[in-house]
């Protein structure tokens, strides 16, 4: 279940992998290819060099690939950490075959989206591409070219360090990352999970071409390797192109992989972290191969732990208002692992009181909460989760892609009835074998900055300053006739209603979807009504699935659960947004149990105190990392003209706070009686469904439900503002963060609209071909991510670009130089017709992608009828768009953005 959560509170699992443990091992035959399973609509195959496929084949519009080597950090050289993660960056740099950039503009004139990680056992790389065989066949071509023949040479091994370094100190600006990274760090020093995946600065340096090819060579094999394919694609055609790219390739020569000598954690051990401003706790129990049965019963215990609301640590840290929030995260890997429990600490809480109760809730008292109602609500959403990754295809390849380095997964495909049995006196036993103090690593996050700059330069000359174009990958043409027809087909299939009391419901039957979305926007309101309310619509729309009249939280919980489905609430100012999901089955159930929760919450003071006061810590706990110190600088300055209790104003941490502490329980029930109401309301829901049947439903659930309150949409206006260059402080450790906006009058009906955001493309809309990524980014190793973008609102006119990047805090005038001078020239020069071609394909593509999948189409069907906007106008639009000339976007860059003078924060 998805509910609404404070930011401080989480549960984690390394994706669902805390759900079930995979395995694939078989052996190769004389055949080319050997089938080996299939069960659950997957199958499995060998190719003759190696190489184990999974392939899942359904009727989505999308193929989701991903290519996985079963290699991370753990295999890194000594004194060499960071290598297989350099090596990920490397594998995009070019090929014999297509040297530099032509192999990943291959890739991009396929139209196919790309990515990769990597972790302490695995490097993933991810495509999503058209459900379309010339382009997965493509696509296989160019994967088996860099398993054996990947080509770079020095200069850009340098570079890719850099680059490197910057996405390192990106990483050491998150408190908790660092605080975990030095927690494993002390627990096996230098060794196993103490080396950092990216590395560690000097040891970077050290790295050569001849080493990071020898580590290519020994572990991108088609033995070492997994091809994941889900989504829309035929599995014979699939399997003879992975058969003609693949399987001439060579397995390794080298023995089998060997299980690494990773060392034991022998005895207890603390450390401690100053960095921002938060306080908190986190406790780490070491966990056997991924393939110890064991695993089974420890799988359960994040839920049983830190479930909402019914988790051990939940119950005894957070309900008393000791912890802010808790969390537990289940990292299993091939070859070992981490259970990690975190607490963060309420203002005024004693970090050593907090250490004390968490590590005795965990080790002590905590066994107590695994009994036979806890296993079986774990278990439950265990199913939930398994049965939501059978209908979607992009989850399901996440999923199997991760399973397959960890051991023996043949059981997924054998179905639930071979999983072992878990029983509460089992997953007793192992709780208490693992979650012992004596072998817990113990991490202390405490305010302040002890961290050091361990920024990384090689060195070597990056950029000579050109006034020629650089060239652009050529992506392949849009079907934008294709695109629209498919839009208006959609349209067609839409059934448009009100019901008695006004409310908008648009629905899309769609039998081929495995399961139901649905998102709900209600409006309440106006600007002189909601004036000073900011707490109370927070708190109120935090709490209405705390409980109804008929319902106690931990009973809606269940019911959801129960139900196979998800439901997600969140409260912003004049707003009210519900998104949910369930099975054909349980739509009509869940609408109930949705019209209980909206119309009749409990608002009970217990319920409410527990909100309040994690409302209260979460506005005290302030972000101190650069990039959010900069957002908040920035949100106040565009603020500035409003007054302060403008609903449309986002109050700072001290001002929301006061306005929660002033908050009572009577405000909140009177705004939910007063304002709440399904009138002004908006409803999508598509998937399997009876529209008759639905629409009757809904009539009777919300028909005659009104607020007493008028509705007026609050709308911003554009406001002159002087030109602002502002410092302001932050905990940084290693980088700062740069903010530059232009504001300016437009509205997205305007014909200025469509050139100013392919202007804004250009500019810095991907961080590799943007003019900053290329400059910034490629030429200058000096930041891991650039960024333009463009908002023009649909109501108000309010419209502002915005252009954002971290920097290395030894180089910030460097960097600004490099900023301000590419926007003059920007300004200047223009821009050139084929980046102009580029842009627009890439923005339509981008557009087709609102098609791809359930969840984006109800997304986008409700953006629809939320602004009134008609499948003609979406259709003009991109027209408009497609047939934009670069002297119609030089116009517009000269006619905006040397007239509005930019605002400047820098946070360090």
């Amino acid at each position: 279940m998805i509910l609404k959560m404070l930011p401080c509170y989480k549960v984690v699992d390394k994706l669902v992998l805390a759900i079930i443990m995979c395995v694939f091992s078989v052996y190769a035959n004389g055949d080319r290819s050997r089938h080996v399973g299939a069960e659950n609509n997957i199958s499995t195959y060998q190719l003759e060099n190696g190489l184990r496929l999974i392939l899942a084949p359904d009727n989505s519009n999308k193929i989701f690939l991903n290519v996985i080597y079963q290699v991370g950090s753990l295999a890194d050289p000594e004194g060499k950490s960071g290598t297989a993660h350099l090596l990920e960056h490397l594998m995009f740099k070019g090929t014999v075959e297509r040297p530099g950039e032509q192999w990943i503009n291959a890739l991009r004139e396929q139209s196919i989206a790309f990515n990769a990680t990597t972790s302490f056992d695995r490097t993933r790389y991810t495509t999503v591409l058209e459900s379309n065989s010339d382009q997965l066949d493509a696509l296989l071509a160019l994967e088996a070219e860099r398993m054996t023949s990947l080509s770079f040479d020095q200069t850009v091994l340098a570079l890719e360090v850099d680059i490197v370094s910057r996405e390192r100190e990106v990483f050491q600006e998150d408190p908790f990352n660092v605080l975990i990274s030095r927690m494993f760090a002390a627990a096996t020093p230098d060794a196993g999970f103490g080396r950092q995946v990216l590395g560690q600065p000097d040891e970077l340096q050290r790295i050569t071409e001849d080493s990071i090819r020898q580590f290519h060579d020994r572990h991108y094999r088609p033995d070492r390797a997994f091809i994941v394919i889900t989504g829309g694609f035929q599995e014979e055609v699939a399997l003879d192109a992975i058969e003609n790219h693949f399987s001439k390739l060579e397995p390794s020569s080298l023995p089998e992989r060997a299980s690494l000598d990773l060392p034991s954690i022998t005895g207890p051990v603390t450390v401690e972290s100053y960095q921002g401003g938060m306080t908190g706790v986190v406790l780490g129990y070491s966990l056997p191969p991924a393939q110890d049965e064991r695993h089974w019963s420890l799988s359960v215990l994040a839920d049983i732990y830190a479930g909402e609301p019914h988790g051990y640590l939940y119950q005894t840290l957070v309900a008393p208002g000791a912890a802010q929030g808790v969390s537990a995260t289940y990292l299993p890997f091939e070859q070992g692992g981490y259970f990690l429990f975190g607490a963060i600490a309420a203002p005024e809480q004693s970090l050593e009181a907090l250490a004390e109760q968490l590590q005795n809730a965990v080790v002590t008292a905590g066994h107590q909460a695994i009994n036979a109602e806890s296993l079986q609500r774990a278990l439950r959403v265990e199913r939930q989760t398994m049965e939501y990754l059978s209908s979607n295809s992009e989850m399901l390849a996440e999923y199997l892609s991760e399973a397959v380095v960890l051991g023996d997964w043949q059981r997924l495909l054998l179905g639930w009835e071979s999983v072992p049995e878990r029983t509460v006196e089992e997953v007793q036993r192992q709780a208490k074998h693992f979650l012992v103090a004596d072998r817990q690593v113990a991490g202390l996050l405490l305010p302040g900055n002890n961290s050091t700059n361990d920024i990384v330069k090689t060195g070597m000359p990056r950029y000579e300053q050109s006034d020629a174009s650089f060239e652009l990958p050529q992506p392949s043409e849009v079907d934008l006739e294709g695109i629209n027809q498919e839009i208006s087909d959609i349209e067609q299939r839409i059934e448009r209603h009100s019901l008695s009391n006004g409310m908008q419901v648009a629905l899309l039957p769609r039998n081929e979807s495995a399961r139901i979305h649905g998102v709900m926007t209600l409006r309440f309101g106006d600007t002189a009504s909601l004036r000073g309310l900011h707490a109370v619509t927070d708190i109120l729309g935090t709490q209405l699935i705390r409980g109804t009249h008929s319902a106690s939280y931990q009973e809606v919980v269940d019911q959801v659960n129960e139900l196979g489905a998800s439901v997600s609430i969140i409260p912003n100012g004049d707003v009210l947004r519900v998104r949910f999901e369930s099975p054909r089955e349980s739509i009509e159930p869940l609408l109930a149990l949705l019209a209980d929760i909206l119309k009749t919450p409990a608002l009970s003071q217990e319920e409410f105190d527990i909100v309040k006061r994690q409302l209260i810590s979460a506005s005290q706990t302030i972000d101190q990392r650069p990039v959010q110190v900069a957002r908040r600088e920035l949100r106040d300055y565009t603020d500035s003209p409003l007054e302060p209790d403008d609903i449309r104003r986002r109050l700072m941490p001290e001002a929301m706070q006061a306005a929660i502490e002033a908050t009572t329980l009577r405000d909140i029930r009177e705004f939910h009686e007063t304002f709440y109401g399904a009138a002004n309301g908006k409803l999508t829901i598509m998937g399997g469904i009876d529209s008759a049947a639905i629409l009757t439903h809904l009539e009777a659930l919300f028909g005659d439900w009104s607020s007493q309150v008028e509705h007026k949409r609050p709308i911003r206006l554009h406001t002159d503002r002087d030109s602002a260059n502002l410092h302001v402080e932050a905990d940084a450790t290693t980088t700062g963060h740069y903010l530059r906006r232009f504001y300016f009058p437009l509205t997205m009906d305007s014909d200025d609209a469509a050139p100013l955001l392919v202007a804004t493309h250009i500019l810095g809309g991907d961080p590799l071909n943007s003019r900053l990524g290329r400059r910034l980014r490629e030429q200058e190793g000096m930041t891991y991510n650039a960024r333009a973008s463009a908002h023009i609102p649909s109501y108000g006119n309010e419209s502002r670009i915005t252009i954002q990047s971290h920097y290395p805090l030894g180089e910030k005038e460097k960097f600004l130089d490099i900023i301000r001078s590419e926007v003059e020239r920007f300004i200047e020069d223009g821009v050139a017709p084929e980046e102009v071609e580029w842009s627009k394909t890439m923005l339509l593509q981008s557009a087709g992608v609102a098609l791809d999948n359930d969840r984006s189409l109800v997304d986008f069907i409700h953006r629809q009828l939320e602004k009134d906007v008609t499948v003609s106008q979406v259709i003009e639009q991109r027209r408009r768009l497609s047939e934009l000339t670069s002297y119609e976007i030089n116009e517009v860059i000269k006619r905006y953005l040397p007239i509005y003078e930019p605002i400047e924060i820098f946070s360090q």
